[in-house]
């Protein structure tokens, strides 16, 4: 169990530096194309990257979640692994195929669209890549350590891209190439490691519904989330100006990002925890279901008082879904140690908008203060999960 344990924790680190890596190279890269292109040119990109996002949406079903938990199970067979991972992928084809279909005959019918046409195909030939990249399989052997390097590589190199050859107005096409290049250069490297993992065949007679079945219900999960994200930038769209949605933009991503690097503990670990369910594990398996409960009530948004409701109401549903399996309550003191942190961010950030900086400076600011404060808090006040995963990083 302890090698497991130090296992989960250097995942969990890989993956907390892959998440702030991409957060840092989002605070570069933001002020810099807010200087160098013009507003229009910004929502012309990001219209095209939504309208490209829905077709990823279609193409990826719910494939990466259903993979890694089902496949996980199966990890210790590698002969029921290399069929089960051939099927998965001869499925992502499918609806990778459909979804270009789908994204064509909106480009051949739609005259708006037609107009981002060179935007949108150079942002969507991304997709291919992801689904060849298959990093479901890298996930299913929690390979977060490679994955980490690998993006982090990429990130950094899609940021010195953009930072030599985006130079004025005229390079948008340019920027969406170099988002592009970061993506499809680390799903190629996945791609060229793919035999180390399995023994693939391509067979497209097989039952398709066992498999169907899970992956729409994950896609309608996925659908439902993608509704949910773009609801309130909607909402504000009919409520107010363009000026307040300009800045609800900004700092939704943000907040976006910062979910990530808090979660990110929890991503690792869903491969073993379907492992472990899948094989029985009952003692670690709750211990374990218990441990990433109490980090979720770690992170805490509050960009609207409507996204927190919502936020509360999502977290309620998952938390009366899975106590069937697991024991998740956590301890008073848990929860205490992480509200306070929660205020003492707050905090922070209202003193920063104080100071009546620029908005890159005020968010460095506040980040400088606020994270390695609210750590200190969990720390000082016996957080047991900060305290746990220290002496799991010693022991490494």
């Amino acid at each position: 169990m302890e090698k497991v344990e130090k296992s989960l924790s250097r995942n969990a680190l890989a993956s907390g530096l892959q998440t702030g890596t991409r957060l840092i190279c989002a605070l570069v890269t933001y002020p810099y194309l807010a200087r160098i292109l013009r507003v229009d040119q910004l929502g012309q990109y990001d219209f095209a990257a939504t309208i490209v996002s829905w077709a990823a949406l279609v193409a990826g079903l719910g494939i990466y979640a259903y993979a890694t938990r089902e496949g996980a199970k199966k990890r210790d067979d590698p002969e029921e692994l290399s069929c089960f991972a051939s099927e998965v992928l001869v499925i992502n084809l499918a609806s990778t195929l459909l979804a270009y279909l789908g994204l064509a005959a909106c480009l051949l019918f739609s005259s708006k669209l037609r107009e981002y046409g060179p935007l949108i195909w150079t942002l969507s030939s991304g997709i291919i890549f992801t689904t060849l990249g298959c990093e479901w399989l890298y996930a299913i052997h929690e390979e977060y350590g490679y994955l980490a390097l690998r993006n982090i590589c990429f990130q950094i190199l899609s940021l010195v891209l953009l930072l030599t050859y985006v130079k004025d107005e005229s390079d948008l096409l340019l920027y969406a190439w170099t988002t592009v290049a970061g993506s499809a250069g680390a799903n190629l490297i996945n791609f060229l490691r793919l035999r180390k993992y399995c023994t693939w065949s391509l067979p497209w007679r097989f039952s398709w519904q066992k498999h169907l079945l899970p992956i729409l219900v994950l896609f309608a999960n996925s659908l439902v989330d993608l509704l949910y994200v773009s609801a309130d930038v909607a909402r504000l769209g009919v409520m107010t100006s363009d000026y307040y949605v300009g800045l609800y933009s900004v700092a939704s991503k943000v907040t976006a990002l910062l979910k990530q690097l808090l979660g990110a503990v929890i991503v690792v670990t869903v491969p073993r925890l379907a492992c472990l369910y899948g094989q029985k594990g009952g003692e670690f398996f709750q211990k374990l279901a218990r441990q990433i409960a109490d980090l979720d009530f770690a992170p805490a948004a509050g960009a609207a008082l409507a996204t927190l409701l919502a936020d509360l109401v999502t977290c309620l549903a998952r938390y009366f879904l899975a106590k069937k399996s697991a024991r998740l309550l956590p301890s008073g003191k848990k929860l205490a140690s992480s509200l306070l942190g929660c205020l003492y961010v707050y905090l922070v950030c209202q003193a920063a908008l104080a100071k009546g900086l620029g908005p890159g400076a005020t968010v460095f600011w506040a980040a400088l203060w606020a994270i390695p404060g609210y750590f200190v808090i969990l720390y000082l006040l016996g957080n047991r999960v900060l305290l746990e995963f220290k002496r799991g990083s010693r022991r490494e």
